[in-house]
């Protein structure tokens, strides 16, 4: 259900002032059973949230069984198919005629490699993102434990596409910054005070400036970057989110940039994709080419070129897949 929440520190002159930019709302995945659209601040954050376990509550079929297991490894044996799993300590294979992974990208894409001996480096397609802060003349509050982001800005039109996102500064954010800036430490009491005059941005950039690989590398698998360098990219969209939030006034002429390096956007798709030709390729089933008793319903199977928040696309496929099969 999308939920709507219009930021009042986006105001109507904005789009005036900024006529090459578009505000979006984003799509939250919370379960209100209500039509009309609801302030974000007013969610109730445990109960609301689409969770799998409250997906299951409503699950008629409850002859499920839940196995504390992970598969290491996928073996066809003429009409079944072998899982080799185990729990950490003990291995225990089972055997079935279909294998629905929903695992994520990485290890999807890892699985089906070994399942159909595939040496060769596989793209892994992804949105590289700069954090961002800027600092408010005024409080931007939040009432919940963890803020999604309250609203989208992209270009019109423009050489290459971008999205950024902006949310208030929380206790969340600022226990995170402290993981991996250390020295920030002896003052995060201060910080902590001033944490709502703090916007935080993640401006992702589109899949075409993606730079991850994956491939084997005798029994274990590589992740690696090559050799690419986004920093004019980088300066020109931050350049121009700063400018359009100069031009309201509501900001000091301040901001930071910190780029943590390829793969630190965690959106990561488009390996396995739908209607492709070669063997890392899945139909509109979702079942993987020549082997229809394993279907892929993550990430792995789209190209979110554009769509830089693609959750709600893969639930609603997974979804749709579940009520096929």
């Amino acid at each position: 259900m999308k939920i709507c929440y219009k930021n009042k520190y986006f105001d109507e002159n904005f789009e005036k002032i900024n006529n090459h930019l578009i505000l979006e709302e984003p799509i939250l995945a919370y379960q209100k059973k209500v039509k009309k659209y609801l302030n974000l601040e007013s969610l109730n954050e445990e109960k609301d949230k689409f969770v799998p376990s409250k997906l299951l509550k409503n699950i008629k079929n409850k002859k499920i069984i839940f196995h504390n297991y992970y598969v290491k490894e996928i073996k066809k044996q003429k009409n079944y198919l072998i899982l080799n799993c185990s729990d950490g300590n003990k291995n225990k294979n089972f055997i079935t005629k279909k294998v629905v992974l929903g695992c994520g990208t990485l290890i999807t894409t890892k699985l089906i490699m070994d399942f159909l001996k595939i040496k060769n480096e596989v793209r892994i397609n992804h949105h590289p993102r700069l954090f961002s802060l800027y600092i408010s003349k005024k409080k931007w509050k939040s009432h919940m434990n963890f803020e999604p982001s309250q609203v989208h800005l992209k270009l019109k039109k423009n050489p290459f596409l971008f999205t950024a996102d902006f949310r208030p500064g929380n206790k969340i954010i600022i226990n995170a910054i402290m993981r991996f800036k250390v020295i920030l430490k002896p003052i995060k009491f201060l910080i902590n005070i001033f944490r709502e005059y703090m916007i935080f941005s993640n401006i992702f950039l589109e899949s075409r400036y993606g730079n991850l690989f994956m491939k084997k590398n005798n029994k274990f698998y590589e992740i690696f970057s090559k050799s690419k360098n986004l920093e004019n990219i980088f300066k020109k969209t931050s350049k121009i989110v700063y400018q359009s939030l100069s031009r309201t006034k509501k900001i000091l002429p301040f901001y930071h940039n910190y780029f943590p390096g390829f793969g630190a956007d965690f959106h990561y798709f488009g390996t396995i994709t739908m209607n492709n030709t070669n063997k890392l390729s899945v139909n509109e089933k979702c079942q993987l080419r020549n082997n229809k008793n394993i279907y892929i319903i993550d990430g792995s199977i789209f190209n979110f070129k554009k769509n830089k928040y693609p959750l709600g696309l893969i639930i609603a496929n997974s979804r749709r897949v579940g009520k096929e099969i």
